[in-house]
């Protein structure tokens, strides 16, 4: 009988996630399994859970068949991009897993190490933790000159465990308790989707639930908003989170937006708004640095300001904003991880 050749493993990252998967592999087959941990840029001489830690280049062409990589990252749009990176490698797709969701589902309620103390609670996860994480672009000065709702650097913004931000878990209240995208039969297209929504949306049966993005791999559709290949009136409910500021014809979106949603149908919106400002936008063509320093990051082309309800009903809509401080109680706001003044908008056509 010919030997089988077992091939060794590799962890694609070096955060909670892959901790989590390197102590799972040890507890359930020996510590000796994992080869090596790898990351998109690894420092010299780098080494995380005691093994060394190398970049995709530093992997060596001829023994790359001999290996199987975990990509081992909560983020389902990451992950994809690291899958996209080695396929280009020359790995193929049988060598590489995506285990996000295998983490969520069945490591993760074993291996909490000591995260577990009751003091805050993901919505996303259903896990209780010691404390959500920092998050949030910390190098663009707007930031630091005015307040903007759902932006800038948060000292208590992630899950450890599930990564879930601040805003996603809000969204994910907003949506359990505002809407019936759990409890119904309905069409749902999500642009850019979180991961922790798409795992909540999912679990509806009876929700024929489209995602879409920009850019392939992302998402089950590549969808441009401003161009949809979906029919009229198709429908019930589209989600698009912080997606709004990146868009340059804005009016055109709407008009897509418009079309595709049914008469009843929900536009379900979020996106960082500046309390102080008015809604500023690119009117000429600006540098990345320029969009940085007026809307807090290179890819942005607009920053909501307070009247951002206004802005969005002249494009048709009949805007309905939920906030946290609004219906529920400080210790719940904390507990839960919400920004207090967040805004979740829920848009009707006129």
């Amino acid at each position: 009988m010919r030997e089988m050749t077992l091939k060794k493993i590799v962890i694609f990252g070096t955060g909670s996630c892959g901790k989590k998967i390197y102590d799972f592999l040890s507890h359930v087959t020996g510590e000796k399994t994992v080869a090596f941990f790898c990351r998109t840029n690894a420092a010299e001489h780098e080494r995380f859970c005691g093994l060394r830690v190398i970049s995709p280049h530093e992997i060596e062409a001829d023994k790359r068949a001999d290996l199987i990589v975990m990509i081992a990252v909560y983020d389902r749009k990451t992950a994809k991009e690291i899958k996209r990176m080695l396929l280009g490698m020359d790995f193929t797709a049988q060598q590489l897993m995506e285990i996000n969701s295998f983490l969520l589902d069945n490591v993760i309620a074993d291996f909490q190490e000591d995260t577990a103390d009751g003091s805050y609670y993901c919505l996303c996860c259903k896990n209780r933790i010691r404390k959500f994480l920092p998050a949030g672009e910390r190098h663009s000065g707007i930031f630091e000159r005015f307040h903007i709702i759902g932006g800038g650097y948060r000292e208590e913004s992630a899950c450890p465990v599930c990564g879930a931000l601040d805003r996603t878990r809000w969204q994910q209240y907003v949506l359990e308790h505002f809407t019936e995208i759990l409890h119904k039969r309905c069409n749902v297209l999500h642009i850019a989707p979180e991961d922790a929504l798409y795992r909540f949306i999912s679990s509806n049966r009876e929700c024929d639930y489209y995602t879409g993005d920009i850019e392939i791999g992302r998402a089950q559709h590549l969808c441009d908003l401003t161009e949809l290949q979906f029919k009229d009136d198709f429908f019930d409910y589209m989600i698009a989170n912080h997606v709004l500021e990146h868009i340059k014809r804005i009016d055109l979106a709407f008009d897509e937006i418009r079309r595709v949603l049914k008469k009843e149908g929900k536009l379900i919106l979020s996106f960082p708004i500046c309390t102080e400002l008015r809604t500023s936008e690119e009117s000429i063509p600006l540098s990345e640095e320029e969009r940085l320093k007026r809307f807090g990051q290179k890819d942005h082309v607009r920053l909501f300001g307070y009247d951002y309800k206004e802005y969005i009903e002249k494009f048709g809509f009949l805007v309905n904003t939920i906030s946290p401080r609004d219906i529920l109680d400080s210790d719940v706001i904390h507990r839960n991880g919400f920004l207090e003044d967040d805004v979740i908008l829920i848009c009707s056509k006129r």
